[in-house]
C-alpha cells in the first residue's frame, strides 16, 4: 500500500541524515506584491534534540530593525502588506531531490512586546531613580541634564541646560504625565546640532584638537558606528584618553560591536553595494540561491574582521593560505569538508582558487552582468578600490560590445575584448584597463572557477601595460604583492581615513596618509 511505500522511503531518506542536526534560522519581513521582503534575525541554532524528542527555542529581535509593512492605499494583491513570520530549516540543500535532515515543528508562539524586566531599560536610562524624584523642577533638571550630556557626548557649558529647561517649564502643562512632557524636551534635545554632528572644537590657541570627548565621539562613531560608551566618557572626564587610546583601541576592536565599523567600510569600500543589486540570471545559474548570496556578504565581513581582530598583515586581503566559508558557501564552490552554518578560517590547497578578496563571490558576481563574467568591471574595481588608480571615465558615445560581429556569441569575454579594444575610439582605454580583468576570466558570473567556457579552454594570460606578464588570478596576487605593495597600502589607508573622518580625502591629507602608510609598513603590514 502507498502509506507503507512512503514510509519506508522517508526512512531511507532521514537515514542519509542521521548523523547530521537541523538548524533553525527564523525570519521576519513583509509581504509584498511581488514577493516578500524580509530580513533574518538572531542567530541559526542547531536542534540537538533526538529523532521523536522535542526542544524549545526562542529568538528575540527587534521590530524596527525587519522590514515590517506600514499602512499604505498604495499596494494591491489580498496577501500584500501583511507581516510575517517564518523559520526554515537552515541545513540548505542545493537540489530538489535533497530533502536534508528532518525538523518537525511542533508550534509557534509569537509575543511583542517582549520586556525582560519593567520598566524597561529604555525608561529607567532617562527616569532613573534619584531623592529627589519629589520635587518635580529639581529632578527634572537631573533628567534632562544627564541626556543631554550623554545626546551631546560631553559635560555641559554654562547656561547650557537652561534653555531646555524654560521650554521645559513653558509646556510642561500641556501634557497629562510629567514623562511626556519631558519626551517633548528630549526630542528638542535630539534636534539639535550639539547631538547631529561631531563638530570640530574651536581653540584659537592652538592649531591641535586637544579635546578629549571629541576624540572620544571620532573614535566611538568610527569603530562602533555608535556614541561612545561610559569608560570612554570617564576617560575623557579624567583627561585621560589620549593616554589610553592604544589600549581602548585594542579593547573596542574586541568588542562585538567591531562589527558595525567592518560591515559599513566593506560596503563602501569594496563596492557591497553592487553584488546587492546585481540581478543573476537563475536558470544559468539554479543553485544561486539568496542563501548563497548572502552569506557571500557574510564571507567579505567575516574575512575582514579575522585579519583585523588577529592583527594580521593586510596583504592577506590580496592573497592569503585561508579562506573564511560555511559549509553552504564551500559547497558552492566546490570545496569539501566544511560543515554547519558558522563562518570560519578554512585551510586553502592550491587547486581551491581562493584566498584574499579578489576571489570571493561578493566582489566577483557584483562585478558581473548576472550571465556572464566582465573583465572590464572587475578590472575598474581592481585598479581602483585595491591599486588606488582611478581609470578615466569613458568618452562619450562609445559604443557597446557589438553582438553583430560574425560568430559573436561563440567568442569568450577575451576575444569579445580584442575585438572591441581594436576600435579607435576605445583602443587607449582599454588597453590600460582591459589587462587587468582579463585574469578574472576562470570565474563566472557567480563567482565559481572555471577553465572552459563557450566550450573552449580559458585563456587568462595578460600582458600588463608595464609589460609584466600574468597568468590568472594567481598571477595577479603575485604581481600585486611583489611590485604593488605600496600602491594597496596606500589605497586601503585612503580609503579607511575617508571612513573614518567621514569625508572625501584630499591633497591637505597628504601628509598625513605618507606617515601611516610607513607606520603600516614598519609594523609588517599588520592591519
Amino acid at each position: 500500500p502507498l502509506p507503507k511505500i512512503l514510509e519506508e522511503e522517508s526512512k531511507i531518506d532521514n537515514s542519509k541524515y542521521a548523523s547530521i542536526n537541523p538548524s533553525i534560522q527564523v525570519f521576519g519581513g513583509s509581504r509584498t506584491d511581488d514577493g516578500m521582503d524580509y530580513e533574518t534575525f538572531a542567530l541559526p541554532v542547531e536542534v540537538t534534540a533526538p529523532m521523536g524528542e522535542s526542544q524549545t527555542f526562542e529568538f528575540t529581535g527587534r521590530l524596527e530593525n525587519l522590514p515590517i509593512p506600514s499602512a499604505s492605499n498604495d499596494v494591491s494583491g489580498e496577501l500584500a502588506n501583511i507581516l510575517t513570520f517564518g523559520l526554515w530549516n537552515n541545513h540548505l540543500v542545493k537540489e530538489s531531490s535533497l530533502k536534508g535532515p528532518p525538523l518537525l515543528i511542533k508550534s509557534v508562539e509569537f509575543e511583542a512586546p517582549y520586556f525582560p524586566v519593567w520598566p524597561p531599560k529604555s525608561y529607567t536610562a532617562i527616569f532613573f531613580d534619584s531623592k529627589n524624584k519629589g520635587n518635580i523642577e529639581v529632578y527634572a533638571t537631573e533628567v534632562i541634564g544627564q541626556f543631554m550630556q550623554r545626546a551631546f557626548r560631553r559635560p555641559l557649558k554654562p547656561g547650557e541646560l537652561n534653555r531646555y529647561m524654560d521650554f521645559w517649564k513653558d509646556i510642561k502643562n500641556d501634557f497629562e504625565s510629567f514623562e511626556e512632557g519631558i519626551k517633548e524636551v528630549l526630542i528638542a534635545v535630539l534636534c539639535s546640532p550639539n547631538f547631529i554632528y561631531l563638530a570640530t572644537p574651536e581653540n584659537p590657541e592652538s592649531n591641535e584638537i586637544d579635546d578629549e570627548f571629541y576624540l572620544a565621539s571620532q573614535l566611538s562613531y568610527f569603530l562602533w558606528n555608535s556614541p561612545p560608551d561610559e569608560t570612554l566618557i570617564n576617560l575623557a572626564l579624567k583627561g585621560d584618553l589620549h593616554d589610553e587610546l592604544i589600549n581602548q583601541i585594542e579593547r573596542m576592536v574586541n568588542s562585538s560591536k567591531i562589527s558595525n565599523m567592518i560591515n559599513s567600510f566593506a560596503f563602501e569600500w569594496l563596492r557591497l553595494d553592487r553584488h546587492k543589486s546585481m540581478d543573476v540570471n537563475v536558470e544559468n545559474y539554479v543553485d544561486f540561491t539568496r542563501f548563497i548570496k548572502e552569506d557571500m556578504f557574510n564571507e567579505t565581513y567575516n574575512f575582514i574582521e579575522y585579519v583585523l581582530k588577529n592583527n594580521l598583515s593586510i596583504m592577506n586581503f590580496i592573497d592569503s593560505d585561508f579562506a573564511m566559508l560555511n559549509q553552504n558557501l564551500a559547497e558552492f564552490y566546490g570545496i569539501e569538508g566544511v560543515k554547519g552554518n558558522k563562518f570560519r578560517p578554512v585551510k586553502i590547497v592550491e587547486n581551491n582558487q581562493r584566498g584574499g578578496l579578489l576571489s570571493q563571490g561578493s566582489f566577483l558576481s557584483g562585478h558581473s552582468d548576472g550571465v556572464q563574467a566582465h573583465p572590464i568591471k572587475r578590472a575598474v574595481w581592481l585598479k581602483e578600490k585595491i591599486l588606488g588608480d582611478h581609470p578615466p571615465a569613458p568618452p562619450p558615445n562609445v559604443p557597446e560590445l557589438d553582438p553583430e560581429t560574425p560568430g559573436f556569441e561563440n567568442l569568450t569575454l577575451k576575444e569579445q575584448l580584442f575585438i572591441h579594444r581594436n576600435k579607435v575610439s576605445c583602443m587607449d582605454c582599454h588597453q590600460k584597463i582591459d589587462p587587468y580583468g582579463v585574469v578574472f576570466e576562470n570565474y563566472d558570473a557567480v563567482g565559481r572557477f572555471q577553465l572552459t567556457a563557450k566550450e573552449k579552454p580559458i585563456d587568462s594570460r595578460s600582458k600588463l601595460p608595464d609589460g609584466t606578464e600574468i597568468n590568472g588570478i594567481e598571477g595577479i596576487k603575485e604581481y600585486i604583492l611583489d611590485l604593488k605593495k605600496d600602491d594597496f597600502t596606500r589605497s586601503l589607508v585612503e580609503n579607511l581615513l575617508a571612513y573614518a573622518v567621514g569625508r572625501d580625502i584630499g591633497f591637505a591629507d597628504e601628509k598625513e596618509i605618507n606617515n601611516i602608510v610607513e607606520k603600516v609598513k614598519d609594523d609588517n603590514y599588520r592591519f
